[in-house]
């Protein structure tokens, strides 16, 4: 007697397809933003390439001409950077993205160059470094984030940092405060947007001479003061007058 086995095949129910589709969208949904900040960074990458290409040819051209290149033959893009029959640049580097010229700042009588672009990770690090994470080049309207410059200036920022210093202190040590003139106040050393001091104000050859420039209380608001309420003054009210008697 021959027996047959019935096989009972089951599928996947909505809720087990439910699931496995929603993994399969987060997974390409990370690997999607993965591999779109990997492209970011690399185009990040070679316009920081650029940007110290075109700082070393503004140097050399500097030391060679006292004077740095017109801004027009800067801005063009992909086209030969000479001087002459002298070239410094085969082919002037732009923005990979937008095409568009690098935005260059030039001093020829200071011999001061800052050149700015805009990186699209802005995660990274150097543009907190740069101090550049609220904009730099303020002639710009601040839309720059990254840039290099000759080694007798730094690029202008649109944030203003909190300068703080050792106090003169006493015999105990000074504490670190908020100063908004470290000159007058004669402070040999001051610290950005560090509140700590970097624990030095225990040496005395930190700490400031005075307290001129020191900012008493950031935080304090000012009291409004109350005007005194006025006394009034009497008024002469005219006395009613009798009637003539008849």
């Amino acid at each position: 007697m021959r027996f047959k086995i019935k096989r009972v095949i089951h599928g996947f129910s909505i809720y087990e397809l439910l699931i496995v589709v929603s993994i399969i969208s987060l997974l390409s949904i990370f690997s999607y933003s993965t591999y779109q900040s990997s492209l970011a960074k690399a185009r990040d990458s070679l316009r920081k390439s650029h940007l110290k290409k075109l700082a070393e040819v503004l140097i050399n051209y500097y030391d060679a001409r006292l004077t740095f290149p017109p801004v027009s033959e800067l801005n063009a893009c992909n086209l030969p950077l000479k001087f002459g029959n002298y070239v410094y640049l085969p082919s002037v580097p732009c923005d990979p993205i937008t095409h568009q010229p690098y935005y260059f700042e030039l001093d020829p009588a200071l011999g001061i160059f800052r050149v700015y672009t805009t990186l699209e990770y802005k995660q990274d690090q150097i543009i907190k470094q740069l101090k550049c994470h609220k904009g730099c080049a303020p002639l710009a309207g601040c839309v720059y984030n990254y840039g290099v410059t000759s080694s007798n200036t730094t690029v202008e920022k649109c944030y203003q940092p909190e300068i703080w210093a050792c106090s003169p202190g006493n015999a105990g040590g000074g504490n670190c405060e908020r100063y908004s003139d470290i000159v007058s106040s004669g402070c040999p050393i001051s610290f950005e947007d560090d509140p700590t001091c970097r624990n030095l104000c225990g040496q005395p050859a930190s700490r400031c001479q005075n307290n001129s420039g020191k900012i008493s209380d950031p935080h304090q608001t000012p009291t409004p003061t109350q005007e005194p309420t006025p006394t009034p003054r009497p008024t002469n009210t005219p006395k009613p007058t009798k009637p003539p008697k008849p």
